[in-house]
């Protein structure tokens, strides 16, 4: 409650989604980091958001720097906190609306 309070005096709405095979979704064995990429950007459309930050949380840090490479007109910018990832391009994520 605290954390929503703040989000809230500050004007940020923050989506957070499960990645296929994490949490409740279920799993597609074809996904990349292009396609959370790509899914971030269908997540935005839905609600009307055009720019939006990504915060990358340890291995999260790759869907960020994902959407960095594949959809940077989108982003306002992007958060990796306690990075773990190999960067490659060929290369619990959230997406912070403001």
């Amino acid at each position: 409650d605290v954390y929503k309070r703040q989000l809230q005096e500050f004007g940020i709405r923050l989506l957070t989604y499960d990645l296929p095979g994490f949490g409740e979704s279920d799993p597609h064995p074809n996904r990349n980091l292009e396609s959370s990429a790509t899914d971030m950007a269908f997540l935005a459309n839905a609600l009307g958001v055009d720019k939006f930050w990504v915060v990358g949380y340890s291995s999260g840090s790759m869907h960020a720097w994902a959407a960095l490479r594949y959809i940077p007109d989108r982003l306002a910018g992007i958060i990796c906190l306690f990075c773990v990832f190999i960067f490659l391009f060929s290369c619990n994520f959230s997406i912070c609306l403001v």
